[in-house]
């Protein structure tokens, strides 16, 4: 309970540091909007450099396991020739969440127009019971890329956030209005990435250990205490230059 207050105290009078001192506030308000400013400049970049509308999309659930799981990040490319077995990320017309899905079957119709048939991995059928009604097959419209690569779990936080809104506004929160908020958000994507790979249940919560040592800053009492040890090291490397 101490350590609690402790922190509770501590994001206190950060909060009251920034309020009274509107300069410092204004300084770090500018911040956050640059640093958005620069996600959304990286993002557009991936946009031309991919051909994709939505370059990076995160797996929503677990029909692609176990090649996929839920949280897991892809990363997209507009790739012209899709072929059978290809990983590709689809919308139906009407529908604001995309599927990601292998496709299974390739149907080229008369005209050379190609008709894609897709499946989930981990699912029993196929996905015509996802498409619209009286739709069999995706066309090329439909596809929004092709997989070419993933990072595993970075997309869980992305999902917590849309399932509990709370969550959302206190990332807000933590962005505006706290010193470093943003790498304390770094440093909680790293915890919720460590807590879903470790089945562990005590890996799983040291990860939370090591928000808290973060928020405590206990880790800059450390390197603080290697950086002296440092120091005196090297003032006995000169005093002993100086007298041999």
């Amino acid at each position: 309970m101490n350590f609690l207050k402790e922190q509770y105290n501590s994001i206190v009078i950060d909060l009251k540091k920034v309020f009274r001192n509107p300069r410092d506030g204004l300084s770090h308000l500018l911040s956050v909007i640059c640093m958005l400013l620069n996600a959304l400049m990286i993002w557009k970049l991936l946009v031309v450099l991919t051909g994709c509308e939505s370059p990076i999309v995160v797996v929503l659930s677990g029909s692609m396991e176990p090649g996929y799981f839920r949280g897991d990040t892809l990363a997209l490319y507009n790739q012209p020739k899709i072929h059978a077995g290809d990983v590709v990320v689809y919308q139906i017309n009407g529908r604001d969440i995309p599927i990601v899905h292998r496709i299974l079957n390739i149907h080229i119709s008369k005209d050379n127009k190609y008709h894609l048939l897709s499946k989930g991995d981990n699912n029993n059928i196929d996905d015509r019971g996802l498409y619209e009604p009286k739709q069999y097959w995706l066309e090329n419209e439909h596809v929004l890329g092709l997989s070419v690569g993933y990072a595993p779990y970075v997309g869980i936080l992305t999902i917590w956030v849309n399932e509990y809104p709370v969550l959302k506004w206190g990332i807000v929160f933590l962005m505006l209005f706290m010193p470093k908020g943003e790498v304390f958000l770094l440093h909680l994507l790293h915890a919720c990435k460590f807590f879903v790979m470790h089945k562990d249940k005590k890996l799983r919560y040291a990860s939370f250990v090591y928000i808290f040592l973060k928020i405590a800053k206990i880790e800059d009492v450390l390197i603080d205490s290697v950086t002296i040890e440092k120091e005196e090291n090297l003032k006995k490397r000169e005093n002993y230059l100086l007298h041999h």
